[in-house]
């Protein structure tokens, strides 16, 4: 095809400037014209040539863009609808959540079998997967077997076969073979690297050295180059085969540049920061020449991304799941192909899971809930793979996904982290009680938080605000030092839900109303008025506020408090998500009863 579009551009420009001879040269035929005559008929006719020259030179550029883009057009036609026959990926036993869509690619034969590291290579437009497997069930002065796998339609190859390096005796008194298998999966992130036909991979060959930690690993590595799609014995190199995008100091320092050279994503595990890149030449030569990875980069200038802010903060620079407070040990990332979104797991002991980091709209979500899943590896706009135990699995953002968990007026706001700032200053106590409490509390938040905004009344946003995880952290931090119970506040959560289960849709909504507007003037100026109307109302066997909250007087008709607050609700078209909202918080606190 290039050669093709070279011809043709060359016999273009050869049949735009051929101009026939007689017409050029008519005038210089003649000899019987004055010198003088001839010239200035030449030098006009030279003139005339020159301009349609220039012309036609114009217009042939003009044909040569169009060719030139039209090639590309149907270039790129045909690599897009490469990519659509790769991007239709099938997997089974698919889950659909409230996180991405996720299903089952290949589940491994072999009893015990554990898979890291999982890539993926599109040469030839064809989806083959390459991944480690070991098997997990380690014997005491045994050394497991690691295999290199390449799977293709289902077939899976073992391209090469090595047995882990065992650690010198002594070297870490923790060094139980369970942690064993654990910093040699870490040891493996910057292993498997695929350049365009081949796979370069490496093996560890000798007994590992350790300084002081069991994660700061040092072993002796033999590189192998493997062809895709050859099932050919791999070949040993001599050359250090490693990416040029990623940076590894040991395996407790990790920094990852996004395909646009732009930004690079680096961690130590505990926290994940983003700094940008001004000069991708200059910065890429300084990394690679520098003594001090982790100076260099706190060097570049940081991109404005609060990433902690989006986990529960802990001491000495630990954050924590805001799902249940475990804590996040980032392990392996990698960057989405053309948006500004890094995949990341935290793949710490015992917990696990995958998250997505939108650099751009300055947020993070969990994608993958199941604790074992880990290391992502971006297939392509479509698809992620990533491991969990025995299995390569393949998940897919849904519209159900980003309408729910990213909703755009939640957007503004990081939820969990929200939470934990109103923990802060919200005070609840023994001493006060609770109706007052919460309206001392009410009217100190509003001043430093959105609350008093339309959105924050609004059915669908607070539908969306208060998941399923953010009631979890809601019910987390009442439950420390039983302050639930404390300030009384369970007893006037479960009158609200029981004067709530006491309203008649039907025929109780009209009185709401009513009590909505006489309470606009407040309750001492139609105490009369909303008394007679809460005899209506009102069907609980007991004045529970009252009973409840002795201590509470305030001259109010208890009923009053209780009634008033659903007829707002009522009012604001949030009645039922309200009810959802308190009854989840309800259950998840009497859990805690068992």
């Amino acid at each position: 095809m290039k050669i093709f579009k070279f011809l043709l551009i060359i016999s273009l420009l050869i049949s735009c400037n051929s101009k026939p001879e007689n017409t050029r040269n008519k005038k210089l035929q003649n000899p019987d014209i004055e010198q003088s005559s001839s010239n200035n008929n030449l030098i006009d006719s030279s003139k005339q040539d020159i301009n349609e020259i220039a012309i036609e030179k114009e217009q042939l550029s003009g044909k040569i863009d169009s060719i030139i883009k039209t090639y590309n057009t149907s270039n790129i036609s045909l690599t897009s609808n490469l990519l659509e026959s790769i991007e239709r990926i099938v997997y089974t036993d698919t889950i659909n959540d409230q996180y991405w869509q996720r299903g089952t690619y290949y589940t491994s034969n072999k009893k015990n079998e554990k898979l890291y590291n999982v890539r993926v290579s599109n040469f030839d437009y064809k989806t083959r997967f390459y991944f480690i497997g070991i098997n997990s069930a380690i014997v005491e002065g045994k050394s497991p077997i690691a295999n290199i796998y390449e799977l293709y339609n289902n077939e899976i190859h073992i391209i090469d076969s090595f047995n882990l390096p065992s650690p010198k005796v002594g070297f870490v008194n923790e060094a139980t073979p369970e942690i064993h298998l654990t910093s040699f999966m870490l040891r493996q992130l910057d292993n498997l690297i695929i350049k365009n036909d081949t796979l370069y991979y490496f093996k560890e060959n000798t007994p590992i050295d350790s300084d002081d930690s069991m994660y700061q690993l040092i072993s002796k590595r033999d590189y192998y180059a493997y062809k895709i799609g050859s099932k050919k014995e791999a070949q040993i190199i001599e050359d250090k085969i490693t990416s040029d995008k990623s940076f590894f100091c040991r395996s407790t320092f990790r920094a990852l540049i996004n395909p646009q050279n732009s930004v690079i994503a680096w961690t130590h595990n505990y926290s994940i920061n983003f700094s940008h890149i001004p000069d991708f030449d200059k910065t890429l030569k300084k990394l690679y020449n520098s003594k001090s990875l982790n100076d260099s980069l706190y060097q570049l200038p940081k991109v404005e991304f609060d990433f902690s802010s989006f986990f529960n903060p802990m001491t000495e620079g630990v954050v924590t799941d805001i799902d249940n407070e475990r804590d996040v040990f980032f392990g392996s990332m990698c960057w989405h192909k053309t948006d500004n979104k890094l995949y990341f797991d935290n793949s710490g002991f015992d917990y696990r899971c995958i998250w997505e980091a939108d650099i751009n709209n300055k947020r993070v979500v969990k994608i993958v809930p199941e604790h074992e899943a880990i290391q992502p590896f971006f297939i392509n706009k479509k698809y992620i793979t990533y491991v969990e135990n025995n299995k390569i699995m393949v998940c897919e953002p849904t519209d159900k996904f980003y309408d729910k968990k990213l909703n755009k007026n939640t957007n503004a706001y990081n939820a969990s982290s929200l939470i934990y700032k109103v923990k802060k200053t919200f005070d609840l106590s023994e001493e006060n009680n609770v109706l007052r409490s919460l309206t001392n509390n009410w009217f100190n938040l509003k001043q430093t938080h959105p609350f008093d905004k339309d959105n924050w009344r609004d059915a669908d946003f607070m539908d969306s605000f208060f998941s399923e995880d953010i009631i979890d952290v809601i019910v987390s931090e009442l439950h420390k030092n039983d302050i639930y119970k404390k300030s009384r506040i369970n007893l006037y959560l479960d009158a609200l839900i029981k004067t709530y289960n006491t309203i008649d849709k039907a025929a109780d909504y009209y009185l709401l109303e009513e009590l909505y507007d006489l309470s606009e003037n407040g309750y001492f100026n139609k105490e009369k008025e909303i008394n007679e109307l809460l005899d209506q109302l009102n069907s609980l066997d007991e004045d529970i506020y009252q009973t409840k909250f002795k201590d509470y007087v305030s001259g109010m008709n208890g009923y009053f408090n209780l009634y008033s607050f659903w007829a707002r609700r009522h009012k604001e078209n949030n009645i039922d998500v309200v009810y959802r909202i308190l009854k989840n918080i309800q259950v998840g606190m009497n859990k805690y009863k068992n």
